[in-house]
């Protein structure tokens, strides 16, 4: 048996390895692209949307004609899935759907992967409680402000300030996407660079 694996090894052993070493060299290139990819992209969380289809069409399109018209570079990563109710009470926590769910998100902000948010507001209070979000306040300037001053989502943040948490949607796209009610954006407080997503929010807010 050792004879014939030895003359196995000795004659085979190329076609075993090189196989081996393409698939090797296969994981890491593409590991390599998805993050350079990841990196290189403002990534938007869409929580409790119905439509998603439609959401994700009309705002991937947007992203292509911002890169065409060279007004970015940047790339809009739309990743939706999430549900997140207003009340979880037994029996919703006992649903493993959502309990998934919802921890997936939590993740995906512990991380620092989730750089944008597009949700129902009582999902916006509740991460803005734990500072998850930025104060527009400090971010958009004088002139975004007043465009913005009836639009703005206000709630308290982890030291019971009032803070602009984000911007409600109302344009019919996004309402019906989300069952009637106009959801809210919101940015997280984690991005460094949010004039990318800044500029999303407001062509929006501006549909």
């Amino acid at each position: 048996m050792k004879k014939k694996l030895r003359y196995f090894w000795d004659y085979y052993k190329w076609y075993v390895i090189i196989p081996i070493l393409i698939v090797i060299f296969l994981i890491i290139t593409i590991q390599g692209f998805l993050e350079e990819n990841r990196e290189n992209s403002v990534y938007i969380s869409m929580i409790n949307c119905k439509d998603e289809y439609s959401v994700d069409e009309y705002l991937t399109a947007y992203s292509d004609l911002l890169q065409k018209e060279g007004k970015t570079k940047v790339p809009f990563r739309l990743e939706g899935g999430y549900v997140h109710p207003e009340n979880v009470d037994e029996k919703i926590a006992a649903d493993s759907m959502v309990t998934a769910s919802i921890q997936r998100y939590q993740a995906e902000v512990i991380s620092k992967r989730s750089e944008a948010v597009i949700a129902s507001e009582w999902v916006i209070r509740d991460y803005a409680a734990a500072d998850a979000y930025c104060n527009l306040y400090d971010v958009l300037t004088e002139e975004q402000l007043k465009e913005l001053q009836d639009d703005l989502f206000i709630c308290k943040n982890m030291e019971g300030k009032e803070i602009a948490a984000g911007v409600y949607l109302k344009s019919e796209l996004f309402v019906d996407a989300y069952e009637e009610k106009p959801p809210v954006f919101a940015i997280a407080s984690y991005l460094e660079d949010k004039t990318v997503a800044i500029d999303f929010m407001m062509h929006c807010v501006n549909r």
